[in-house]
């Protein structure tokens, strides 16, 4: 976060992965195999760790970091779901869509030709949001907390994002979108070590 704040790219290619690989390592730190619900959470982080390269400077491709996490995302939904079905549940789904379609509609003018995958991708993650609300809400536990939480917290740090990309950059907005992104990150991760206790 020091290195991108102060725009020292040299360390950010060096430590945004990395950062990615330690949280990804979690997965491999408690003996549980690599199956299930953390087998899905693994290519997770995976295709996030694709998205943080395809973001980095000198090489920044936003389409293609954009589709990385929209599989990323997609591989949460179907872990999530793996673990207790689909959460049909639409009282949590609710303030999410109005969030989102006030979000959509402020940076729609400026989103040019990426519309349709900003779109897509805001849908997405609106469902995985749904669904690990809906884990937490259900589990009541530490595990459902960790989903839930992350999540959610994946949320805000893309809204931060959209906000900066497409709207109006602020002091510290990079620094605030990648804090949330590998707490978001750390949670998700972290849930695959209690994920067959409860």
């Amino acid at each position: 976060m020091w290195a991108d704040y102060h725009q020292h790219h040299v360390l950010s290619i060096i430590f945004k992965p990395l950062t990615m690989i330690l949280i990804i390592s979690i997965l491999f730190t408690g003996g549980i195999e690599l199956k299930g619900f953390s087998f899905f959470i693994f290519w997770g982080l995976i295709f996030s760790l694709l998205g943080d390269m395809m973001l980095l400077k000198p090489w920044y491709k936003f389409e293609l970091g954009l589709v990385a996490f929209l599989i990323g995302h997609i591989f949460y939904i179907i872990a999530f779901i793996s673990y207790k079905g689909m959460d049909w549940d639409i009282i949590p789904l609710l303030p999410l869509i109005g969030f989102a379609l006030w979000l959509f509609r402020m940076i729609k003018p400026h989103l040019g030709k990426l519309l349709i995958p900003v779109g897509s991708y805001m849908s997405v993650i609106l469902l995985m949001v749904w669904q690990g609300m809906g884990i937490w809400l259900s589990e009541n536990n530490t595990f459902g907390l960790l989903i839930g939480s992350g999540a959610f917290i994946f949320c805000v740090s893309d809204s931060i994002l959209a906000y900066q990309r497409f709207m109006q950059r602020f002091k510290c907005g990079n620094t605030l979108s990648l804090l949330t992104y590998y707490i978001a990150q750390y949670l998700i991760s972290s849930s695959t070590q209690i994920a067959y206790v409860y």
